[in-house]
C-alpha cells in the first residue's frame, strides 16, 4: 500500500506531501491544482513493467504516461524564474521509502535511493476521455507508429480486451449486475469492436451516450481487474 509522495518541483508541484488512507481517498481541488499529474505520477511507478533495469522502466512509463515535448525529463520540471531547480519525489510503500530524482543540478544523471516494493497487484488508470470507441486498430497504431497519445490511453484499451476472470467474487457481482442496471445491457467485442448489447440488439459504442461509455470502462474494468 502506498502510504505517502512527497513531490517538489515536479509540474506544479512546489513542495508537496500527502499522506494516504488505507480505504478510498478522494482528491479534491481546483483546476490546475495537480491532481492529474499525481495520479499519473502514482500510476506510473506502480504500473512500470520492470522487466530489467527497473530506475530506466520507471523513468519510461513516466515519459509515456505525462509525454514531455522531445521525451525530456527537464519540461516536467515546475516552470520558475532564475536557475533550474532539483527535481525530485519520493513514495512510501509499505516500510519501504524509494526516493527518485528526475533532475539533479550537481549531476547530470538520474538517481535512485531507497529498495524498490511492487505489490503484486493490478494499477488502473482511467482517462478522462472515453476510448473504446476509438480502439478499433488503436493499439496496433501505437506500438508501431509515433503518435502523440500518453500510454494511458493504450493501457486502458489493453485492460479491456483482456478475457474476464473465471470468478467473480460476489462483490464484484454485485457490482457487475448494477451497472448493467445502470446501462441497459452488457459489453460485448467484436473485431476490436465495442458494443453495448441491450434487449433490442448490439449498438456499437459510437451510437451510445457519451456517460454509458464511462460508465462502460468501469464495468469492463470490473470484470477483469483482480486485486
Amino acid at each position: 500500500m502506498i502510504k505517502y509522495i512527497e513531490i517538489n518541483n515536479i509540474t506544479v508541484f512546489k513542495e508537496f506531501k500527502i499522506d494516504f488512507s488505507s480505504g478510498v481517498n478522494l482528491l479534491i481541488g481546483a483546476n490546475g491544482t495537480g491532481k492529474t499529474h499525481l495520479l499519473k505520477l502514482l500510476y506510473a511507478v506502480q504500473s512500470a513493467p520492470l522487466k530489467g533495469f527497473f530506475f530506466r522502466d520507471i523513468l519510461q512509463k513516466i515519459l509515456q504516461v505525462f509525454l514531455p515535448y522531445d521525451d525530456s525529463l527537464k519540461r516536467l520540471i515546475r516552470r520558475a524564474s532564475g536557475k533550474i531547480r532539483d527535481g525530485k519525489f519520493s513514495i512510501g510503500i509499505h516500510d519501504e521509502i524509494i526516493s527518485i530524482d528526475l533532475i539533479n543540478i550537481n549531476n547530470a544523471n538520474q538517481k535512485i535511493q531507497g529498495n524498490w516494493y511492487k505489490e503484486d497487484k493490478s494499477v488502473v488508470y482511467i482517462p478522462v476521455k472515453e476510448m473504446l470507441s476509438n480502439s478499433p486498430g488503436f493499439r496496433s497504431l501505437f506500438k508501431k507508429r509515433d503518435i502523440s497519445f500518453e500510454e494511458i490511453y493504450d493501457d486502458i484499451i489493453a485492460w479491456a480486451f483482456l478475457p474476464p476472470l473465471k470468478k467473480l467474487g460476489k462483490e464484484k457481482m454485485n457490482i457487475l449486475n448494477l451497472l448493467k442496471k445502470t446501462m441497459g445491457g452488457q459489453i460485448v467485442v467484436k473485431n476490436e469492436s465495442f458494443f453495448l448489447k441491450t434487449n433490442i440488439g448490439e449498438i456499437e459504442f459510437h451510437l451510445v451516450a457519451e456517460g454509458m461509455r464511462k460508465i462502460s470502462i468501469v464495468m469492463a474494468v470490473n470484470q477483469k481487474w483482480y486485486a
